[in-house]
Formats: structure tokens, sequence, C-alpha cells
């Protein structure tokens, strides 16, 4: 693409929607009823996007019966978080907020929601501000999960899509060996990818809770997803609940392994106007989505979406 770098970052291609239509919404009462679990959602984000977190809450953060955003201020919300009646703003404003510094970040997170909601919730859902989440069929899948793990409800459970780790970056050789007996019948020194999303139960958020400042949980991996699934390893001896491509870390359009299926839960790297578009078809009857996409076409260098942002064929600038 021509153009400068402010006109990229507000320049989008045009997604092909109707991927979209292989998705199942489940009806609202099958996720009704005793067995239901209750799910918080949070979000890590940072004031200097504010955009990207406005249109979560338009859209599937909207959707989630509780969600905590963790941002280095609440000032730049103004306007917009008034109406976010199931959300709640906690400013760290004793961490760093920089990239090189999610693993504190994410540390200090857990420790609020482990202080503040721990008995409140089932399960701790952690999303990027640049997710769509399928909140519905994350609910499906919980459900599900939950009741599969009936009998043993105190087991710490770590769910997402499972990457493989290294233990190079422990520097701690008796806590390396350590890790490797924990974990030696299965070997597997796994994590759940942070940006396909990934949720914990709270027995496993209690664990954690209890190492995550200590020798045991070590905070000098750059990456804090694999930092969260090294420390969780301790507790669910390296073992992430998978399910296949129902967590993805790419867009549903993208060309790679089926990245949209019936009870798709997430996809990552979705720009503001996608997710718009995105939660708009999704959430419209079946007969509407052909005229949702001819009306998306016709925006093409006309009326932006979102403001600021123009729709263009081809490849992304």
């Amino acid at each position: 693409c021509p153009c400068t770098t402010e006109e990229q970052q507000h320049t989008v291609s045009f997604p092909d929607l109707r991927a979209l239509d292989t998705v199942s919404l489940p009806e609202s009462d099958d996720l009704s009823g005793a067995s239901r679990p209750r799910v918080l959602c949070y979000l890590m984000t940072a004031a200097k996007v504010v955009t990207k977190t406005v249109v979560v809450m338009e859209t599937w953060g909207s959707r989630c019966e509780r969600i905590v955003i963790f941002s280095d201020s609440v000032h730049a919300y103004q306007g917009f978080a008034e109406s976010w009646t199931n959300a709640e703003i906690v400013v760290l404003d004793h961490v760093s907020h920089a990239y090189m510094d999610l693993v504190a970040k994410h540390k200090a997170v857990l420790r609020h929601l482990a202080a503040s909601y721990l008995t409140k919730y089932d399960w701790f859902y952690k999303a990027d501000d640049d997710s769509f989440v399928v909140v519905e069929n994350l609910h499906r899948f919980l459900t599900m999960e939950q009741d599969m793990q009936a009998s043993t409800q105190r087991t710490p459970l770590l769910v997402g899509t499972r990457y493989q780790m290294s233990l190079t970056f422990i520097k701690n050789a008796t806590i390396r060996e350590m890790y490797v007996k924990q974990t030696q019948q299965s070997r597997n020194f796994n994590f759940a990818q942070g940006g396909a999303t990934f949720a914990m139960n709270s027995h496993l958020l209690r664990a954690l809770d209890g190492i995550i400042y200590t020798d045991f949980c070590p905070g000098n991996s750059v990456f804090e997803d694999v930092t969260i699934g090294f420390c969780s390893g301790w507790f669910t001896n390296g073992t992430i609940v998978s399910p296949h491509l129902l967590f993805n870390n790419h867009e549903p359009w993208a060309n790679l392994p089926p990245a949209v299926t019936p009870h798709v839960i997430s996809w990552h790297h979705i720009l503001p106007a996608e997710m718009r578009l995105i939660h708009h078809y999704l959430y419209s009857p079946l007969h509407l989505r052909p005229d949702i996409l001819r009306q998306a076409q016709a925006t093409m260098n006309r009326e932006p979406l979102p403001s600021g942002v123009r729709l263009v064929k081809g490849e992304r600038g």
C-alpha cells in the first residue's frame, strides 16, 4: 500500500465474512440452568489504544457476564465506560504497562482477580483487545468442560491452544529440575497461547495466587503466556485442555487450517472495523447477511467504518 504510516493504521482489507456462516450459536436456553459456570472475562490493555477497548465493549465484551479491563488510566474511558454496565476498569498504577513487562502486569492482574473475584466466578477468561470472542460458544464449551470435571471439581485446569515451550528461560537449575520431575509422567512442557485467548478455572487461579511471587513462578521470560503456562504446570502437570480449532491465533478469513468451525470461540489480530463487521454479521439473521455484505462493500472508499477507518480491497497495507 503506497500510503503513510498513519493511513496504513487506518486502512483494512474487506474481509470475506461468508466464512462466518459456519458458526453455530447456541440457543439462549441451552446455556441456562444450575450447571452453567460463572465466567469472568478479563482484558489487558492501555489507554493509548482506547479505541480497541471501546469497540470490544461495543461488540463481544458486552456479552460477557462480567469483564474486567486492566489499564493504566481510567480517564481515557470517560464518556464510554458509563454505559458499560458489566465492566470494571482497574488501574494498575504500580506496574509497567510496556510490552516487555507483560509478565509483571499479568501477575498483578492475577493477584487482583484472586483477591476480588476468586469465590464469585468459576472460570477466568483472558483475551486481548484485538481478539474477537464468540461468548456464547465460550460458555457452551466451559459448561461441557465443567460437567466432565464434575467428579474432580477441585482439579486446576488451563484451557486454550497448546504450544510447546522450552525451559531454557528458567535460570534456576534447582527449580528447573523440580519442574521436570513434577511433570515427568506427561513430559508436557506446554503453555496456552495468549493471542488465541485462554481460560483457567478458579482452582488454578487459587493455586497460582499462592506462587506467582515466588521462585516457582519466575518472571524472567518476556512472554507472559509462557510464564503463566510454566507456573500452571506445577498444578496441571503441564497439561493444557486444548480443543481442536476453537481458540485461534489468526483471523477467521486467514488462509490457514480452518479457523471457522461451528463451535469456534475466538480469533486474533482483529482490527476495530473488522470487529464491528464480524459482530454485526454474526448476530444478524441469516436472511439479512447478504444485505450486510452488500452494504459493507458499498462503504468502500466512502463512509468510514468506524470513524477514520477505510475499507479497501486487496491485501492489508
